[in-house]
């Protein structure tokens, strides 16, 4: 691969976490939409982001997309402070690719991968308000909508229903901080790993 062709993938990977979700839910909803570029390749008429069937996916996609840069990055720089001496002497021993990543690699990177965990549990209920407030439609309410879309539509959108808004913030709030205790118990007890 050349060094062009390896500037191209990086941006492809890293570029998206830069972007807003309004500007990628836009390029997506025109991507995905019925006279869009996915239904000119597949020569159909399907307006994925309004079919049940295909939201989920679609959301999925789109934000691994997005984090995938960051996260590669994140488990890159923990990867360079192994010592390369390590990688030498399992070879030497006659380990492969993959028992070098698996006895050196993942027991060396394991409190980068724990404080991951630990970070991504805590904001677990936090799922994506604004990636899908842009790509979201009435069609696909009963799969799509999320506590924050619910929440937003009832306070902000009807007006009706203020105090629902609030619960189900009070309600967020409270299963974040317990998950993020339980995560960081796990995190101790499996790695020692303490913040305070």
């Amino acid at each position: 691969v050349t060094n062009r062709g390896k500037k191209i993938v990086q941006t492809i990977i890293f570029l998206p976490y830069f972007l807003s979700w309004a500007l990628i839910g836009a390029v997506f909803v025109d991507m995905f939409g019925i006279d869009g570029a996915v239904n000119a390749l597949l020569g159909t008429k399907i307006d994925f982001l309004a079919s049940n069937t295909y939201f989920r996916p679609i959301i999925i996609l789109t934000d691994v997309w997005k984090n995938i840069g960051y996260q590669a990055v994140v488990f890159l720089a923990a990867v360079t402070t192994i010592d390369p001496s390590l990688y030498e002497a399992a070879e030497v021993d006659g380990a492969n690719r993959w028992q070098k990543c698996w006895h050196i690699t993942l027991p060396c990177i394991k409190s980068m991968i724990i404080l991951i965990c630990v970070l991504n549990i805590g904001n677990i209920m936090n799922a994506g308000f604004e990636q899908i407030l842009v790509m979201y439609n009435p069609i696909v309410y009963e799969t799509g909508d999320i506590l924050d879309t619910l929440s937003y539509r009832e306070a902000m959108v009807t007006g009706s229903d203020y105090s629902l808004s609030t619960a189900i913030g009070l309600f967020r709030g409270v299963i974040n901080c317990i998950l993020f205790a339980i995560a960081y118990k796990i995190a101790h007890k499996v790695n020692g790993y303490k913040i305070f």
